[in-house]
């Protein structure tokens, strides 16, 4: 089966027999629609579950990363908020000027690629209709 997790953990040479006993283990042979709700339920009670990739807590991954993930946001918005409302701010002020329509030309062209590189990235492609 394509995307088969039992044969992704223990590889193309797994029997019939060891990959039925390992989605039975990690509970795979269960309704979708019941292990997203029980998901759902172990988020709400701070379960965030647990990789098999990295042999761990999710909780342990993420209370590892966080720190750094909010200094990077925190420095992030400490640069652009003060930049966005300057500018924005000048550019209410001289509204319809060539310095109005340059800053919105420039903030639409630094927003929309960040978009499309972020589809190209996971793979995605933009329709065009």
């Amino acid at each position: 089966m394509p995307g088969d997790t039992s044969q992704e953990l223990l590889g193309q040479a797994v029997t019939t027999e060891a990959a039925a006993q390992l989605r039975e283990t990690l509970g795979l042979d269960r309704p979708a629609i019941l292990r997203y709700f029980e998901w759902i339920f172990g988020l709400l009670t701070g379960d965030l579950g647990y990789s098999h990739v990295s042999d761990r807590p999710v909780a342990n991954l993420v209370a590892e990363r966080l720190p750094n993930s909010l200094t990077l946001a925190a420095i992030t918005m400490a640069i652009t908020i003060p930049l966005a409302l300057g500018l924005g701010s000048v550019a209410a002020i001289w509204r319809g000027s060539i310095f109005d329509r340059a800053i919105s030309s420039a903030a639409i062209m630094l927003v929309s690629p960040n978009e499309t590189a972020i589809l190209h990235r996971k793979g995605l492609r933009v329709r065009r209709e």
